[in-house]
């Protein structure tokens, strides 16, 4: 049976929301963290003035009319990451298209947790973010499958491995296709991502040794005794099963 990583000990959250949306908010950190210390903001200013030093920034973007959300939560989004000095920042909003959550991580948020989620993804994330990992939801990168075109994700959250510089994330569609189970995909996706084993661990709610079984047998199916190469590998094979055939 899977065992859930340790959440982290305590932490310093400021919360930017409504007062209902943060009380919503406050309780998803009672469960993400053991202890937890809040301030909450009504405006972005406002946080700017405050003193406080933070673990994390929570960003709520709830019970909003689906015309409100979009370039008025990116606007917020642009007032809170540069004043933010380094400290990771989180959004959770009722918006879940696919350009919405991009373009939020392309701004600078280190995760774009949708209303839509599970409570046990949405505390996955909140603690690999703590932990310095960034959340990318899986239909950010699925999307590109149906729409063909390519995210362009912040460095963190960027694939490894040789052709870094060139190249996108290998889409849950295309991994569909390299003989992967569903957990080694999950696992794969992360890797990508730059997330470590214990990274990985807390995302997906799994202990350190589960991840190492997965990743061993990833690392078989895909002929690679690194990281990296496991990625540049996926490349290879995915180049040869989509190469055009002559005929």
């Amino acid at each position: 049976m899977s065992v859930m990583a340790a959440c982290p000990t305590e932490a310093t959250v400021a919360v930017i929301a409504r007062p209902l949306a943060a009380a919503i908010l406050k309780s998803w950190m009672c469960w993400t963290v053991n202890r937890c210390h809040f301030s909450q903001y009504n405006d972005p200013g406002d946080l700017a003035r405050s003193t406080h030093k933070n673990d994390l920034i929570l960003l709520g973007d709830l019970f909003t009319l689906p015309q409100e959300t979009g370039d008025s939560l990116l606007n917020t989004v642009s007032r809170v990451v540069g004043p933010a000095a380094g400290t990771p920042v989180a959004v959770v909003s009722d918006g879940d298209k696919f350009d919405l959550g991009l373009r939020c991580l392309q701004a600078g948020v280190k995760g774009f947790i949708p209303t839509n989620s599970s409570l046990v993804v949405a505390i996955s994330a909140l603690r690999l973010i703590l932990n310095g990992g960034v959340y990318v939801p899986v239909e950010i990168l699925a999307e590109t499958d149906s729409t063909g075109r390519s995210p362009s994700l912040p460095a963190v959250a960027r694939p490894v491995g040789p052709d870094q510089a060139r190249s996108s994330a290998i889409d849950a569609g295309q991994l569909r296709q390299l003989g992967l189970s569903r957990r080694e995909m999950e696992i794969f996706g992360l890797l990508q991502q730059g997330a470590g084993n214990r990274q990985i661990a807390t995302a997906l709610g799994i202990s350190d040794n589960t991840v190492m079984v997965h990743m061993r047998n990833l690392m078989r199916k895909l002929g690679a005794t690194n990281r990296a190469q496991a990625v540049f590998k996926a490349r290879q094979k995915l180049a040869t099963l989509l190469a055009p055939v002559e005929t």
